[in-house]
């Protein structure tokens, strides 16, 4: 397959199907057809994806568990395709101003899966990732966490009511000048797509 959504999120489990729903927030669509495909924003960004596997509804929680893949694209014997990658792996690059290019080297310091109720600043997680290419990250949320005022009402009525939360993954690079050696290495931060997540409750 030569086209991979920056974050695809599948939903494989059961019920989940007809009662849960994904929505991308942003993000862009990779493409891993050329040897420009392996530079620029892709691999400074990152590319994953993102299958919901499990979701649990208990009494005041659910909980779920996302399993994450990382890949990048690369060239073998068949052409260009996305293959499995270890997220801290660092990147290097070379600046497209064509009178000033410079030969950059970007290693990640820190990578993890956030997450937000949509419309609210609030913080729901952010949960540091490992360096393996597949990971399991489980997470229990509470349903106040989910929903708002009006929803826990509707919830205690026992009426149907649609919970959601907005997750993605987040890195925080360094970056400095490969053949400068004095050069100061600067930091910036990265997101590699997002998507908003509905579950009925």
């Amino acid at each position: 397959m030569k086209n991979i959504l920056l974050v695809l999120l599948t939903l494989t489990c059961g019920l989940v199907h007809a009662e849960s729903k994904t929505v991308m927030e942003f993000g862009t669509v990779n493409h891993c057809l050329s040897e420009s495909d392996t530079q620029g924003a892709q691999p400074l960004n990152g590319a994953y994806r993102a299958n919901v596997i499990k979701i649990q509804k208990l009494n005041d929680s659910v909980s779920f568990t996302i399993q994450l893949n990382f890949v990048k694209c690369t060239l073998s014997q068949s052409g260009y395709r996305f293959t499995p990658h270890l997220p801290f792996t660092a990147f290097y690059f070379t600046t497209d101003n064509p009178r000033d290019i410079k030969h950059m080297q970007a290693t990640p310091l820190d990578v993890s899966l956030k997450a937000y109720k949509p419309g609210v600043n609030k913080l729901l997680f952010d949960i540091p990732l490992a360096n393996y290419r597949t990971q399991y990250i489980q997470v229990t949320l509470l349903k106040s966490e989910l929903l708002d005022e009006d929803q826990l009402e509707q919830l205690k009525n026992n009426e149907p009511v649609v919970g959601s939360f907005y997750f993605f993954v987040q890195k925080t690079l360094e970056y400095k000048v490969r053949t400068q050696t004095n050069d100061k290495p600067k930091k910036m931060t990265v997101n590699a797509g997002g998507f908003n997540f509905y579950v009925a409750l």
